[in-house]
């Protein structure tokens, strides 16, 4: 006589085979959609903290004084020039001395202040912002962003162009 059908213990061999791919298939996906979040994190906050740098390196270039006497804030004035005059290096910079103000926040954002204007968010995340280094003409300044398990610092020092 012939058997045509499967035996239990075959049926149940491939069961056990089966789960086991559709297991380790189910571990590849959800380790691999974690890597691309923590991966996606990680840029997000090296973008914030390059924003932030590149903004103040932009700006701080230009600046006459420096006040870094308080603590998570640096304070620059910026002379400005006439219109046309290659000494008008920045659009909102007037004929005026113009006060800029960057200050790291209790709520670890990272705000600009232009004059009387209001402050505008430039940076979230940013941990640490230790007391920047003066000596004329160098600037030094160092951020650290946090974001959970991702933590990135980023430093630059910025000369100040000659007049």
């Amino acid at each position: 006589m012939k058997n045509k059908g499967l035996t239990l213990i075959e049926l149940i061999t491939a069961m056990v085979i089966t789960a086991i791919v559709s297991l380790a298939i189910t571990v590849y996906f959800v380790s691999e959609h974690r890597f691309r979040g923590a991966i996606r994190d990680r840029i997000e906050l090296s973008r914030e903290a390059r924003i932030a740098m590149n903004h103040m390196t932009r700006v701080l270039r230009f600046a006459k004084s420096v006040d870094t006497a308080v603590a998570d804030q640096i304070t620059a004035v910026i002379e400005g020039g006439p219109e046309g005059d290659s000494h008008h290096h920045l659009d909102f910079i007037t004929n005026d001395n113009t006060t800029v103000v960057y200050t790291r926040n209790a709520d670890n954002t990272l705000t600009y202040t232009q004059g009387e204007n209001a402050p505008v968010e430039i940076a979230r995340n940013i941990t640490n912002f230790p007391q920047p280094i003066w000596k004329d003409p160098e600037l030094g300044i160092q951020l650290t962003a946090s974001d959970g398990d991702n933590v990135l610092s980023i430093q630059t020092k910025i000369r100040a162009l000659p007049e």
